[in-house]
């Protein structure tokens, strides 16, 4: 602790300090165990500064999420104030009969009210707006909607004052008929403040209205507009709200009639406490700015139960209305929740995600939470693809990006079926989503298997890795193999006739410099025998004569060790839609092979070797092909009459090179 206090002293002197060191340690050894120290010192600060840096990052999130809650006490402490202010004037008023005056702003307000029906022939979407009895337009006119961040202008709106609401719409592209708004938001004027914001050089005739927990920023045409609005709202807030608190339980004359016929329990049920339900909004506000949102749906939940056992009325058609804007503005809080694309958070992982998509299906968003809850795990599995580094083997890379993609998968199936088990009709939109996920898999695979670079040896390992991966997914009951396969054939057609091509290319030049004679192994045992090893299945053993002479030319060994190779790997990755081209090449390879040896069998140069070039196309037809045929025929589960046919049409032509020489046809 002595070093760390002389360093972290605020009087160190790192020249001084040097001296000291370089006059009390005068051997290297120790030197360098003084420089560990000084290196252990300088790993364990740092490792202090990242909890420092992350305790403070934390306490910077927990301060902003404060400075924000008193920002929004701070406004609503403003409108308090506001009301407080309204409350004593007319406290003042009314001890004083001014009855004149209060005339005179009745006048005025009817001067204000006009029929809400001229507003579905502007208005596209506002139907459920002018269904409610009672409403009626008392203002509108044009306001631009502003950055709150910025002060530019982000649209150009209509705002129309309804008695009980402010009710925001957009305009429309041009389009036949009157329709030029479409309807965008309706705002209730019991949970809104209205406050006046001072001109600026930003921003001149401006306007917020806070709507719990949102606000937004308006600009009115000139001064005389904006005084005009924020006066009318402010007026007509206080008639809604002076108005609804002295809504009481409706009388009816047919409902006392009803009571004296069916009798005091059915009058019961029938009467309407307007007090159970009036402050059911206002508790819907207090859980969601306490982020209870279980609480929040219990009481919607029991709200609506409870509201089903009284009969329509005004009164209780307006709580109707207000509860489904809470609802409303619910469903976006949540939804913002589970979207992370704007904030490129995750929100807690999968387990936060699934607890808002109950809450979501609680809500009857079931399409909506379906939709953000794929998001999110694409999201999820991106983040995860994005740290598998493409470095090392092209396998091993394979091998890991298949890996962690269809592990996410399987992950978001469980979450998935945990979240959604009882909403079948949401199981297509994951299919699909599964067969979008593979797409992009896919392509990004296939940019890395399929190089031109890459072997047949080495695409088959990969697709191999790949296809085991998706294979787990089948556990869950979801086989996506299909997909995998389908996506891959194409590329795999054209792997499998390219190296076929190969073969045939380095069977035409090896011929070339062919001596067309036994090999001779005395000098070199250990290869014979790593090649007896290595062609086993092809019965090699029998063609070694006197122990180190192999009765078979180079040709014939190198092309059964490609043939061989060739039908493992292709065997490897076989699909049904890759029957042709494999048995097309396959045959291609056979045919070339045979014709260089006849070839071979009838020049002059190689006339004394005949019988042994017709041993090797004996060898070739009569063991390799039938053995590799029985190797396919294990993997197909049948006997592929292109073997069959393959094998007749080499044999036939063997035996009538053999009778009628000097023909160099194809075979």
């Amino acid at each position: 602790m002595e070093l760390e206090d002389k360093l972290a002293s605020d009087l160190f002197d790192s020249a001084n300090y040097i001296k000291e060191v370089a006059c009390e340690y005068d051997s290297g050894d120790a030197l360098r165990q003084h420089k560990k120290q000084i290196q252990a010192l300088a790993e364990q600060t740092a490792q202090k500064l990242k909890q420092n840096v992350y305790q403070n990052y934390a306490l910077f999130i927990d301060t902003s999420k404060e400075i924000s809650s008193l920002e929004t006490e701070m406004y609503q402490l403003n409108h308090l104030l506001h009301e407080h202010e309204v409350l004593t004037h007319k406290l003042q008023a009314l001890s004083v009969p001014e009855e004149k005056a209060i005339v005179q702003d009745d006048s005025n307000d009817q001067q204000e009210i006009h029929s809400i029906a001229s507003l579905l022939e502007t208005v596209e979407g506002c139907s459920s707006v002018t269904e409610v009895p009672g409403r009626y337009l008392v203002y509108s006119s044009h306001l631009v909607e502003l950055d709150q961040e910025s002060c530019e202008a982000v649209q150009l709106i209509r705002a129309f004052l309804l008695n009980d609401s402010l009710m925001i719409a957009t305009h429309t592209k041009k389009r036949r008929g009157p329709v030029r708004y479409r309807f965008q938001a309706l705002f209730e004027l019991d949970n809104m403040a209205v406050v006046d914001v001072s001109d600026s050089d930003a921003v001149q005739n401006a306007f917020k209205v806070h709507m719990f927990p949102d606000s937004h920023f308006y600009q009115a045409e000139s001064s005389e507009a904006k005084v005009k609005w924020v006066s009318v709202l402010e007026s007509t807030k206080q008639k809604y709200k002076a108005t609804h608190d002295t809504i009481k339980p409706e009388t009816d004359v047919t409902a006392s009639v009803k009571k004296s016929l069916s009798g005091n329990a059915a009058a019961q049920k029938q009467a309407v406490p307007i007090e159970t339900f009036k402050d059911a909004p206002e508790q819907l506000d207090v859980f969601v700015a306490q982020r209870d949102f279980e609480k929040a749906i219990l009481k919607i939940e029991d709200t609506k139960d409870k509201l089903k056992n009284y009969p329509d009325s005004h009164a209780l058609r307006d709580i109707r209305v207000r509860l489904n804007h809470r609802i409303n503005q619910l469903s976006e809080i949540l939804m913002k929740e589970l979207d992370s694309s704007h904030s490129g958070s995750l929100r807690g992982g999968p387990r936060a995600a699934g607890k808002v998509v109950k809450l979501l299906l609680r809500l009857g968003r079931s399409a909506k939470a379906c939709e953000l809850f794929l998001k999110n795990h694409s999201q999820i599995i991106d983040r995860e693809l994005a740290d598998v580094r493409s470095e090392g083997a092209v396998t091993l890379y394979i091998s890991k990006y298949s890996s962690v993609f269809f592990h996410g998968l399987e992950n978001a199936a469980d979450e998935f079926l945990r979240a959604f088990g009882e909403h079948s009709a949401s199981y297509s939109s994951f299919v699909v989503w599964c067969s979008d996920q593979m797409g992009l898999f896919t392509r990004k695979s296939i940019s890395f298997i399929f190089d031109d670079l890459s072997t047949l040896s080495l695409i088959a390992e990969c697709v191999k890795e790949s296809c085991a991966a998706c294979a787990e997914l089948t556990k869950i009951g979801l086989d996506l193999t299909f997909i995998l396969y389908n996506s891959y054939v194409p590329h795999l057609s054209k792997a499998i006739t390219t190296t076929a091509d190969q073969v045939i290319q380095f069977c035409t030049t090896s011929s070339e410099a062919e001596n067309w004679m036994p090999q001779d192994f005395s000098k070199d045992q250990p290869k014979l025998e790593a090649l007896e090893r290595e062609l086993e299945i092809l019965k090699i053993k029998e063609k070694v004569m006197n122990v180190c002479y192999l009765d078979l030319t180079a040709l014939t060994v190198e092309f059964c060790k490609r043939l061989l190779s060739f039908v493992t790997d292709s065997l490897g990755f076989y699909v049904p839609q890759l029957y042709t081209v494999f048995f097309k090449s396959f045959g291609d390879m056979f045919h070339h092979i045979v014709k260089l040896h006849l070839n071979a069998a009838r020049s002059e140069k190689h006339s004394q070797d005949v019988d042994f070039i017709h041993e090797n196309i004996v060898y070739l037809v009569g063991i390799v092909l039938l053995t590799v045929g029985k190797k396919i025929k294990e993997k197909l589960g049948f006997d592929a009459k292109e073997i069959v046919e393959l094998h007749d049409q080499l044999q036939s032509a063997l035996d009538e090179k053999r009778t009628t020489p000097g023909d160099d046809g194809d075979v």
